[in-house]
């Protein structure tokens, strides 16, 4: 099964707000730099949520609870009491290692979606040493595959990544075009984002988690 992330970029403090939603496109290498999802190891170690975040990013991270069992299968970021009581549970826990779990707080209203899984937050400095980690594996990586030479073991790389790096190296074959070594576009978006916001007084978090 695949693996996504979920990013987002909160800003402020005392009243803690959105900028927006960042998508990203699957990138395993990106994703073990982030937080040792499908590669790495991750730059940063995983943080968690901050402890305060917009209430998009809390939406997006929650299901709501409803006590009606009649509850339509695939209702919308909702679910049953029972689920949630299932998801509250040490045997969850214990399958489902790196998730956060059960409700959020105790009035058991919200729960923590069971999806989603390795949250963490960086700030703009921390992101800037991902893509710096990131671009360098990169433009090392590349040059195997330039040379049409198998890539070292010493480089971690899941093998779904390798696989995505294969594909790289066909159609630089069939197509003679150059391998883009560039970090992702959506992440130099997001820094520049951050920064401005950073300058205008107003403290940024990329806030990001991943399912699959």
């Amino acid at each position: 099964m695949g693996c996504d992330i979920h990013a987002y970029i909160d800003y402020g403090e005392r009243s803690v707000e959105c900028f927006g939603q960042i998508d990203i496109c699957r990138n395993y290498l990106l994703f073990g730099y982030l937080a040792d999802v499908r590669g790495g190891p991750a730059v940063i170690e995983p943080k968690g949520l901050p402890d305060a975040v917009s209430w998009r990013v809390k939406y997006d991270a929650i299901l709501m609870v409803m006590d009606d069992v009649n509850l339509p299968p695939g209702s919308y970021h909702c679910c049953t009491r029972a689920d949630a009581d299932g998801w509250d549970g040490e045997e969850w826990r214990r399958n489902n290692p790196g998730a956060v779990y059960g409700y959020v707080d105790e009035s058991k209203t919200q729960v923590w979606h069971p999806d989603w899984h390795t949250h963490s937050w960086l700030t703009v400095d921390e992101l800037e040493r991902v893509v710096e980690k990131y671009t360098e594996t990169k433009e090392e990586v590349v040059k195997y595959i330039e040379k049409l030479e198998p890539i070292p073991d010493g480089f971690h790389l899941h093998p779904q990544c390798l696989e995505d790096l294969s594909r790289l190296r066909h159609k630089m074959i069939v197509s003679d075009e150059p391998i883009n070594k560039v970090p992702p576009p959506e992440i130099v978006a997001a820094i520049a984002a951050m920064k401005a916001l950073n300058e205008a007084g107003n403290a940024s978090r990329f806030i990001f988690w991943f399912d699959n």
